[in-house]
């Protein structure tokens, strides 16, 4: 699942490397330990570099 999340991050990353206006990326994730990588790229302004203005949004429910 990690794999396929990088994959796409990756697709998006460089398909919007030569836009002008920013895009919207809505994350859906469980607020766990594993996802302190993504808080630190939208912390240190990585996404937005790229013209990516990354939300995080938790999953309210799983089937744990």
């Amino acid at each position: 699942m990690r794999l396929v999340i990088c994959a796409l991050l990756g697709l998006v990353l460089s398909s919007t490397a030569g836009l002008a206006e920013e895009v919207a990326l809505r994350v859906n994730i469980f607020p766990e330990a594993q996802n302190v990588g993504l808080y630190s790229a939208i912390e240190n302004g990585l996404f937005a570099k790229r013209g990516l203005a990354v939300e995080i949004q938790f999953t309210s429910t799983s089937g744990r």
